[in-house]
C-alpha cells in the first residue's frame, strides 16, 4: 500500500495492494490506514487480501477488534494497572496513553498528559480525570 518513500500521512494505494494480491501465490496481509472494524472490511472489499493489520488503529483503540469504536475507559484502567505491575517504563506508558486517550482528552489535557514527568504525577493526572486505575473484571490475572 505504501513504498519505502511514502509518508505515513499519505493514503494507502489500494489498487497496488489489489494488484499484488492478484499475482501473489501466498496469503497477503494489508497494512496501513486501518483504524476501525469498518476499515478492515473496506480493505478486504477493495483488495481481496487475506488479512489486515492495524498498528496505529490498535494504538488508538486497543479494543477495536472486540467491536469498540473507541477506547473504553476500562481498557485504559487495565493498561495502566498492568503496566505498573509489570514494571513497564514510564515513557512507554505515557506514550501509549497519549495514543489511547486521544479521543477522550481535550487538547489542554493531552498537553498536561505529555507534561507529566513521573509515575505518581501521571497517576494523579489520570485520577483527577476520573480514571479509577483499578483492573476490570475482564482483566486476566497476572501470574508473575
Amino acid at each position: 500500500g505504501r513504498t519505502v518513500n511514502t509518508k505515513p500521512s499519505e493514503p494507502v494505494d489500494y489498487e497496488a495492494i489489489k494488484f499484488i494480491k492478484s499475482v501473489a501465490v501466498v496469503p497477503l496481509v494489508a497494512n496501513g490506514d486501518v483504524r476501525s472494524l469498518a476499515g478492515v472490511e473496506e480493505v478486504f472489499e477493495r483488495t481481496g487480501v487475506n488479512g489486515a493489520m492495524a498498528a496505529r488503529g490498535l494504538l488508538m483503540n486497543p479494543a477495536m477488534f472486540a467491536g469498540y469504536d473507541s477506547t473504553p475507559v476500562e481498557c485504559v484502567n487495565d493498561f495502566v494497572h498492568t503496566s505498573f505491575k509489570l514494571g513497564t517504563r514510564f515513557e512507554t506508558i505515557q506514550k501509549t496513553l497519549e495514543w489511547m486517550t486521544g479521543e477522550m482528552l481535550n487538547k489542554s489535557d493531552r498537553q498536561r498528559l505529555n507534561a507529566c514527568v513521573s509515575a505518581p504525577g501521571l497517576v494523579d493526572f489520570l485520577r483527577d480525570r476520573g480514571f479509577s486505575l483499578q483492573p476490570s473484571s475482564r482483566l486476566l490475572p497476572l501470574n508473575i
